[in-house]
């Protein structure tokens, strides 16, 4: 089965859609949170990606593709989260915060 869930990559670029409510390759590389160099393909590729995933959809303007997230940051982020408890802590997060302390790091 393949995974919905989103790569750091991918994230970052819903984090633009999510913020701008749709936009083009062209624009959504423009607005890359960590202001990286990348190729208009790169972007695009993951745009594929992400539509393939079901987490964005695209509509046709003209020459341009705008693309439009399927699905909200809240949605998004707490599979996220939910998926990242399951597979460090077994489901269930640890029930006192000290284990989360620089010391004990």
């Amino acid at each position: 089965m393949k995974t919905t869930r989103p790569s750091n990559l991918e994230l970052q670029t819903l984090s633009v859609l999510w913020a701008s409510g749709g936009s083009t390759v062209h624009d959504i590389l423009q607005r890359m949170p960590d202001r990286k160099r990348r190729a208009y393909t790169t972007i695009l590729s993951v745009m594929q990606k992400l539509e393939e995933k079901g987490l964005v959809r695209k509509t046709f303007n003209g020459r341009q593709n705008i693309y439009f997230p399927t699905k909200t940051r809240e949605v998004t982020v707490g599979r996220f989260i939910e998926d990242m408890v399951k597979r460090v802590f077994q489901g269930a997060l640890p029930t006192s915060s000290n284990r989360f302390s620089p010391v004990s790091l």
